[in-house]
C-alpha cells in the first residue's frame, strides 16, 4: 500500500506559483529553475513526511516550509491523504497579514 500524500494545488497557489516564475525570469533564465527544482525536493519530502515541517505560529492549521526565499503553507488533509498547498509567499512580505486571508 502506497502511504504517500497527494499533492493539491489550490487556485491561490497556482497563482503564486505563476507570479514566481514571472518575478524570477526578470533576473535570469536559471532563476526560476532553481526555484522549482527546490520547490519539487520540498514536495517530495512532503509526499513522504507531511509532518516534517513547523506549524506556522500565527495560524497552527497551516504548516510551511521554506523554498528558498519563500515560504510555501500548506495543510494536512489525513481523511483523504492530500496536502493542499494555499500559498506561497515571498519571505520578505507581511506574512501575519496575508495569513489572516488564508481560510481557517
Amino acid at each position: 500500500m502506497d502511504n504517500k500524500y497527494r499533492i493539491d494545488f489550490l487556485p491561490d497557489a497556482e497563482l503564486d506559483l505563476q507570479a514566481i516564475d514571472e518575478h524570477l525570469s526578470q533576473f535570469s533564465e536559471s532563476a526560476p529553475a532553481k526555484f522549482f527544482e527546490e520547490l519539487t525536493r520540498i514536495l517530495d519530502i512532503l509526499r513522504n513526511m507531511p509532518y516534517a515541517f513547523v506549524e506556522y505560529p500565527d495560524n497552527v492549521k497551516y504548516r510551511r516550509a521554506f523554498v528558498f526565499d519563500y515560504l510555501l503553507f500548506y495543510k494536512i488533509i489525513e481523511e483523504t491523504h492530500v496536502i493542499q498547498i494555499h500559498a506561497i509567499w515571498h519571505g520578505a512580505m507581511d506574512i501575519r497579514q496575508h495569513i489572516k486571508n488564508l481560510p481557517r
